[in-house]
């Protein structure tokens, strides 16, 4: 049961962090764009 639950905890701190990993990239992947575009102009 220990390990179960052990295991159940990692894989939702696994899925939490890839989450946040592509949040943070689409986040600067937007911000990059931005400054692209506001920089040819």
């Amino acid at each position: 049961m220990k390990i179960k639950n052990y295991k159940l905890k990692l894989s939702l701190v696994i899925v939490s962090s890839i989450l946040t990993l592509l949040i943070l990239g689409s986040i600067g992947f937007f911000i990059l764009k931005i400054k692209l575009k506001l920089g040819r102009f």
